[in-house]
């Protein structure tokens, strides 16, 4: 019974946390980072501080919500303009949650009302997009200065055209060009294989462009060894940690045995003498 007991009270001490910091992120007056896992309802987080700050605004368009997708911000918009329907409707609920969010809402549309925005029949007026929309649409406000055409746009699925990059430049290399020879000798001159590498390189390129030029060669051959160690020692780790205990002796016993048998060659020897090591 002190168990059972102690597991209920510890999880309404969870519950009241977790409900304080909900409510600490709605503060409008300061930001916050909020980090939690998948499914703990972070975008329903993100909604309540939405509908909080057009409680207090003179118009919707100050606000600006950026998700990753399309698909998220269709999502979110479509969410917000649910919520202040439902609160129009006298709607409540006995989820806190909901509740909290129909409560926002309702704020919300009496500074609707206030100002006659209408965002029900008007949900465009919501600035929810994509964090390259968001980007593109400031460079287009000074198009010469960004250099960005009128008619550019972003591509959620640029694989494509990484491939063709890959390609344009590998066609357009000179013959002697020392650095492409030598690329394609260590790939075996594969010239697709060389393409794929590139793509997936360009795909990446945030993790990578900021080591070029090198100001410092040898230091980042040093950084680039100490990651390939460090991921080699993590693989061996998880062999070794996968690897039955009880069989350690018998296999090391086996190794010993495969080295006494190897032909005595300066070869055979060397492989003999790696065996008895890494059976010690």
């Amino acid at each position: 019974m002190t168990e059972a007991l102690h597991g209920v009270a510890s999880e309404t001490t969870f519950a009241a946390e977790d409900r304080a910091g909900r409510e600490r992120a709605l503060d409008i007056t300061r930001s916050f980072l909020v980090q939690a896992p998948a499914g703990s309802g972070k975008t329903a987080l993100l909604i309540q501080r939405f509908l909080a700050l057009l409680a207090h605004v003179d118009r919707p368009e100050r606000i600006v919500g950026m998700t990753f997708t399309r698909k998220a911000a269709a999502e979110m918009r479509e969410r917000i303009i649910a919520a202040l329907r439902s609160a129009a409707a006298g709607e409540t609920s006995e989820d806190v949650h909901l509740q909290r969010t129909l409560e926002l809402a309702r704020d919300a549309l009496a500074q609707d009302a206030r100002q006659g925005w209408q965002l029900s029949a008007h949900p465009a007026r919501l600035r929810i997009l994509t964090i390259d929309a968001l980007c593109a649409g400031i460079m287009r406000q000074a198009p010469l200065g960004s250099g960005l055409a009128v008619t550019s746009r972003f591509d959620e699925q640029p694989i494509a055209l990484y491939d063709r990059a890959a390609r344009d430049a590998l066609r357009a290399a000179a013959a002697d060009d020392s650095a492409w020879r030598n690329l394609l000798i260590h790939l075996d001159n594969d010239a697709e294989h060389a393409v794929a590498q590139l793509a997936g390189m360009l795909a990446t390129r945030e993790q990578w462009l900021r080591e070029l030029p090198p100001s410092d060669p040898g230091a980042l051959r040093e950084r680039l060894e100490a990651t390939l160690a460090a991921e080699i020692c993590g693989e061996l780790e998880a062999l070794r940690s996968a690897f039955p205990r009880e069989l350690s002796a018998a296999l090391a016993a086996c190794e010993r045995y495969a080295a006494s048998c190897l032909e005595v060659t300066d070869d055979g020897a060397a492989r003999a003498m790696a065996l008895q090591a890494s059976s010690l």
